[in-house]
């Protein structure tokens, strides 16, 4: 029976460590899975060296079972030159570095993953970018796929949207396959977190943003997060015997490892974006506004990448004013089974809301919803019975101002994640024992811990 797989994709080198934690060890450490880690920059900032980063990345994976043939490198720029960043660049257009350079690449003994296929460099480009992605994806043919997702950095953001872009053009093409998509926010509840590893009993992973419910993507609600506890050799009572810390120390370079304390959390905390969504193989037509935003992976986009204050943009259908009508019809040539939609307002900055919507299903059915939620988040609709149909008409029957929907889910049936038979287990609050005797073991570490952090920052 042959291994099911899973990559990690995430920008620099140490994002694995944030964005994989615990989890990234266990599937790792599984018989039953292999799996990849994929960076997308060569990493480094304009006073680094990239190859170092390289080199400790493979250290890193090293410590946390993965080999080094089953570690990517894309190679693209770590920020760029001119006012144009790659994801908002022409597909051809051809960009500079901030390091200056224009091609792609990674080490003398391990090339990046162009090189390794064409024997070529690829010059800077979106659509090399893309490109390369896509086919690292296609190759590897991942049942889980686990990415970054929309950090306050404009790296961070570009691998996340750039990685919605290739999912909508493979899950398209190939509709027989769905992977399970994993996203994470490596800055909140890490970097953006509490330096509270010492911490009796433990803490699980809180809202780096510091509000009840939302998160920077709209989509993903803090009450909706998707929570796999950390293994036994990543919650260790012992500190120095962590083993995220001791991959955090191989990434040298970086000063992951002396906050290693607040990154490393009880749980990892994950949201899922479903790939089964029957919209992405139908046909949308609309009585006006642009149609290809309704199915095109993509819940949000942003205006600048750059812009830490991020202003969603480009990324909803939004009805002409004066369209009567303002419906959507999605028709496929099969009779499709439906049990669940979904459907999200534009993020978009606009002086509306959609206050009432019909959605027939064929002449069967049909229901409203009533006032969406505003802002991007997820207004789901379930049936007690499974819907036969090939056509889905939606009204827009009230609004106010300008308002439209980002994107459009039909599902089949509710997600279950069972079915992948992942290697992890579901974060449960456990009770501490021999309390006293870890929080003075504790205290002593956190005291040695920083002790060593001083005396190597000053050295």
């Amino acid at each position: 029976m042959s291994k099911r797989k899973m990559l990690l994709i995430v920008p620099h080198q140490d994002d694995e460590m944030l964005v994989g934690g615990g989890v990234l060890y266990q599937f790792a450490n599984s018989k039953e899975w292999d799996s990849y880690v994929l960076y997308t920059t060569e990493g480094a900032a304009i006073n680094e060296d990239p190859k170092v980063r390289m080199q400790e990345a493979i250290k890193a994976l090293k410590e946390m079972g993965i080999s080094e043939n089953h570690i990517i490198f894309l190679g693209y720029g770590n920020g760029w030159q001119g006012k144009v960043h790659i994801y908002h660049a022409a597909e051809n257009d051809k960009l500079i570095s901030l390091k200056g350079k224009t091609e792609t690449f990674a080490l003398p003994n391990h090339e990046e993953f162009c090189y390794q296929k064409y024997g070529v460099h690829h010059c800077f480009s979106r659509q090399n970018y893309k490109k390369d992605l896509s086919e690292a994806i296609t190759d590897i043919k991942p049942d889980v796929i686990i990415g970054v997702d929309l950090d306050d950095h404009e790296e961070h953001m570009a691998t996340s949207l750039l990685l919605d872009e290739c999912l909508e053009i493979i899950l398209k093409k190939e509709a027989d396959y769905r992977p399970l998509l994993l996203k994470k926010f490596a800055y909140d509840g890490l970097w953006h977190g509490k330096d509270d590893y010492f911490n009796i009993p433990r803490v699980p992973t809180l809202n780096g943003e510091g509000r009840d419910n939302d998160t920077r993507n709209p989509a993903f609600q803090w009450n909706e997060r998707l929570r796999f506890a950390n293994p036994p050799q990543c919650n260790t009572c012992l500190f120095c015997n962590n083993r995220l810390n001791k991959a955090m120390r191989k990434h040298k370079s970086q000063g992951g490892w002396l906050c290693a304390a607040r990154l490393i959390n009880s749980d990892n905390v994950f949201w899922v974006k479903r790939t089964d969504n029957l919209a992405l193989t139908g046909e949308i037509t609309t009585s006006s506004g642009n149609s290809r935003y309704l199915n095109d992976f993509k819940m949000v986009d942003a205006v600048n990448v750059r812009n830490k204050k991020t202003e969603w943009g480009n990324c909803s259908w939004i009805p002409k004013r004066d369209d009567k009508e303002k419906k959507i019809i999605i028709t496929w040539k099969e009779i499709q089974k439906v049990k669940q939609i979904v459907l999200y307002e534009s993020p978009e900055k606009m002086d509306g809301m959609i206050k009432n919507i019909q959605i027939k299903l064929d002449e069967n059915y049909e229901f409203q919803t009533g006032e969406l939620k505003h802002g991007g988040i997820s207004n789901q609709f379930n049936f007690d019975d499974v819907h036969l149909c090939k056509k889905i008409e939606i009204t827009l029957l009230a609004t106010e101002g300008v308002c439209g929907l980002s994107e459009i889910e039909v599902f089949q049936d509710k997600f279950d994640l069972d079915k992948y038979l992942l290697p992890l287990m579901i974060w449960r609050e456990k009770k501490t024992s021999f309390v006293l005797l870890r929080k003075i073991i504790n205290f002593v570490e956190k005291k040695i811990f920083h002790l060593k952090a001083h005396i190597l920052l000053s050295e």
